[in-house]
């Protein structure tokens, strides 16, 4: 009685596993920062065992806490692994999780989105004239519109001077200015 060969037909008979999620969207999250982790199981849904091998991920997301790479995973048994999603720069950005294994669908993969924002300042004016001001009296205040040209929301700290010069109307101070959105005051 011949037992017969294992071919390369006999190697990936392994159903799919579970993925759940299959797709991590993260929305927004500020360029040079790091999301919360999102959890992914892998369930195996066959009667032999599931053999993992590294996974891989895409720029701009990141794993942590993997408990799966390398692994075998028995009949109904799981693992799972943490995404992260860290943007190196503004706009939409895709990538995935790759999952290889003995599966038949080897790679199996997650799905990853998000987009990279970041605020931006913009200022009608870089800087103001004064013109010629008689000593001890008061000029004419001149208005500053201070424009949150990014993506992101611009949070704003106290505003200050120097010299002589004086601010007033101060309605940027503390203040947080959503993206396309202004603030103003009077200097």
């Amino acid at each position: 009685i011949s037992t017969g060969s294992i071919g390369p037909e006999n190697l990936f008979q392994i159903l799919a596993p579970g993925i759940d999620p299959a797709l991590l969207d993260f929305a927004s999250q500020l360029v040079g920062t790091t999301s919360s982790s999102q959890t992914v199981t892998i369930t195996n849904n066959d009667a032999s065992d599931l053999i993992i091998g590294t996974l891989s991920v895409s720029d701009d997301f990141a794993l942590s806490n993997d408990f799966c790479s390398g692994q075998t995973v028995a009949a109904s048994g799981t693992c799972t692994f943490d995404a992260l999603f860290s943007p190196l720069s503004i706009g939409g950005k895709s990538g995935s999780v790759s999952i290889p294994g003995n599966a038949a669908s080897s790679p199996d993969s997650v799905a990853l989105s998000g987009t990279g924002v970041s605020p931006a300042v913009g200022v009608n004016s870089a800087s103001l004239d004064f013109g010629n001001q008689v000593v001890g009296t008061v000029s004419a205040a001149q208005t500053v519109t201070i424009t949150n040209t990014g993506t992101a929301d611009l949070i704003i700290g106290t505003l200050s001077n120097t010299g002589e010069f004086a601010l007033s109307n101060d309605l940027c101070s503390g203040q947080t200015v959503a993206a396309s959105g202004t603030c103003t005051f009077d200097a």
